[in-house]
Order: structure tokens, then sequence, then C-alpha cells
């Protein structure tokens, strides 16, 4: 974001609202403008976020209270116990995937293959991650979650290194987590992921969280050298790459060998023959925790099988209760006893608004422009799973 006092506050504030009104659930930012406005105007207002899926604000008993910035004014949120029962979510997080502050956008705006930003511009992402990162530390926000892609010159996602990325962010902050959401398997070495993320949970005391995906933008994942268009080797080839970094999470010392990878390779050493080796320095924390993004019915049996926590984001309920069901249907069948829901992440984009109309017609251009970069960046999609609980 452009703007010479930084991060809107009211933004991050209007939010931080939104999610506890609603349960918890991962939030991407949308729209800065005026967000502060709307607090006041909760109570039987709406929230608007991916077409299908909207929401109404039900206020009933108190839950907390909130500073309008720059005004001195406070105001109490309410929850309806009714409407959430007796467990309530108490984590919150958010979504930045590292766009800058785009222009001209909208159905009639630039083309997503038309758009050329300086190096100056890219880099502005860099400066609103720790400006969220700070805020959300400030109200007590848990993890503020990031995106890895390449080469993305039109400025919608611009991290290209997440562990990285995260280890700074740790250092601008005190206690936010940062999560990976999601290192691209196919575009690196399993070991070379694991070592990174085993210092960076070290040296953070547990901040960083793993994330694992297996890409979706051509131009990115082929540009590595690594398979996105032959669908089923790149399925093959991540699934390797995932049995061989959790093999460098769990064994003391490991040989690994695969289709992919022999690790060790057969060598002599100093005088000796190499059978194993040892990853140094191990996580701090074990088990990892890690999570995967749900992009169909195989991802879901692929996750249960490795005990991977899943992200769903940005669908209507059909879909939604499709998956969560299948999800725990997937670990029931493996001897996992989770409740329906556990380890699982909702992301839903939301905006604050007076009215449905208001809401919808603000928000429209940046919904109408999303389509319209993933076809151009060569997006892959897959079928969602169809399971009833």
């Amino acid at each position: 974001m452009r703007e010479s006092g930084g991060v809107q506050r009211g933004f991050i504030k209007a939010l931080a609202v939104a999610m506890l009104l609603y349960d918890g659930f991962v939030c991407y930012p949308q729209d800065s403008a005026n967000a502060a406005r709307f607090c006041a105007q909760l109570r039987g207002g709406t929230v608007v976020g991916h077409p299908d899926c909207s929401l109404t604000a039900s206020v009933a008993s108190e839950c907390g209270e909130f500073a309008y910035p720059g005004t001195g004014r406070r105001t109490t949120i309410r929850f309806d116990d009714t409407a959430v029962g007796t467990q309530m979510i108490k984590k919150f997080h958010v979504l930045y995937v590292g766009q800058i502050e785009l222009d001209n956008i909208g159905l009639n705006g630039t083309p997503a293959n038309d758009r050329r930003y300086s190096d100056q511009r890219l880099r502005e992402a860099f400066n609103t991650a720790r400006e969220v990162a700070q805020l959300m530390d400030e109200l007590g926000f848990d993890v503020l979650w990031t995106a890895e892609h390449h080469f993305q010159r039109e400025g919608y996602e611009v991290f290209p290194n997440l562990i990285q990325l995260g280890l700074w962010l740790a250092t601008q902050t005190k206690r936010l987590k940062f999560g990976c959401a999601f290192n691209i398997l196919p575009m690196w070495h399993p070991i070379r992921l694991a070592e990174d993320y085993a210092m960076a949970d070290i040296v953070t005391d547990g901040r960083i969280i793993m994330g694992v995906g297996r890409g979706y933008h051509t131009r990115e994942v082929e540009t590595f050298g690594a398979p996105l268009l032959d669908a089923e080797k790149n399925r093959e080839l991540f699934e390797e790459q995932l049995r061989l970094l959790l093999t460098c999470f769990n064994e003391q010392a490991f040989h690994f060998k695969g289709k992919y990878y022999e690790c060790p390779p057969p060598l002599d050493y100093r005088g000796y023959r190499l059978k194993e080796i040892t990853m140094v320095p191990r996580p701090k924390h074990l088990p990892v925790e890690i999570w995967m993004p749900i992009a169909s019915g195989k991802t879901i049996e692929l996750m249960a099988q490795y005990g991977l926590k899943a992200m769903v984001t940005l669908n209507g309920e059909k879909i939604l209760d499709d998956v969560i069901c299948a999800y725990h249907a997937a670990c029931l069948k493996r001897g996992q006893n989770k409740q329906l829901g556990e380890d699982m992440i909702w992301g839903a984009g939301v905006y604050l608004a007076d009215s449905r109309e208001e809401a919808i017609r603000r928000l429209e251009p940046a919904h109408d422009a999303m389509p319209t970069s993933r076809v151009a960046s060569g997006a892959r999609r897959a079928r969602p799973p169809a399971h009833r609980c």
C-alpha cells in the first residue's frame, strides 16, 4: 500500500472485528479505504466476501472492545452465543499473498498480461508485510500467512521465499507466528527446504509454520524444471518429495531411495562407504506441523495418509461442506480421531460496509481482477471433492 502513513490501522481493526464475529477464519485483505468507519455499523450490518458466501452480523453477548484509530472512541463487539455454540474459535489469522497496491483494476482495467511494475514498486509488498505483521502482533492475531510465487512482474504475488520472509518478520514483531501458504515443493529440493525450516524453527522458537503445495502456475513450476502440465507426474514427484521432507524431520539418520531422489547416493566418503545421512540441524519442535491446501479428493486422501492439516479458501457453502466432511472421513479411516473441522482452516475474503449493496460495489473491481490474473498466469484448476457427512 502506497499511503505515506503506512497500512491503515482501521483496515486491520475492521478485519479483526469481522473475524471475531464469524467465529474466526483466515481473512483476505481486499481494500483498505475507509474501513474504520464501518466498525460502528456492525450491528445488523453485512460482511460480503466471495460471491457464494455472504454473512450477516448478529450480536448478543459481550465479546471484546476495540478502539477506532485516531478518534479516541471505542466500541464493544458482541457474540451471538446461539450461532457459534459453546466452543468458540479463539485463533485468528490473516493471509497476505504479497500483492502491491494495484492500479486500474476491474473488468475493464489493465489486462494482467499488460501490467508491468518497476523494481521499486514491487518492493512495496515487503514494507506492507511488516506493517501488517506489526499491527497484527499488537492486536493479538495468531498467524500471518504468505504465499510463495515467482516472476510476477504484474504485481499480484511477489514473495519468492516464505521462510526467509518469516525470519525477517519475526525480528520485527514479538509473538506473531508466520505461516507458509505454501512452499511449492516441486520448486525445491526437499532436504534444502527441511534445513531452512529447521533453522527458522530454532532461531524463532517455533514461530514459523510449515506449509507445502504442488503449485498451479505453469510459468513458475515448469521454469524451475518441475512438471505441472503433466498433472500425474507433478503429483508423483510431490508425494516423493513430501516423504523425503518428513524423513528429514522424523529420522535421526536415514537412507532414502525413490524414483526421483536417492539420499545419500552410493559413494565412498573419507575412507568408508556412505550408507546414511543426518539432517543437521533438525527442528526443535517435533512433530512438525504441516499444512496443505485442499485441491481435490486425491489431495485429501494424501493429506490424511501423511497427517497433514488442511486449508480451504474462497469457496461457497456447498464445496466447503463437502471438503470438511471428506477430510474428516479420510482421517477417521486412518485412525485419526479428529472432530469435524479439527486441523482445518477456512479462508474467506471479507469486506465491511454499511450495506450489502455498497460492499459489492466497492469490492467488485478487485473481485473481477482475480480470475483475470490467474488465467493469464497459467493457473491449473482442480475439481473439488463431492462428499457428504
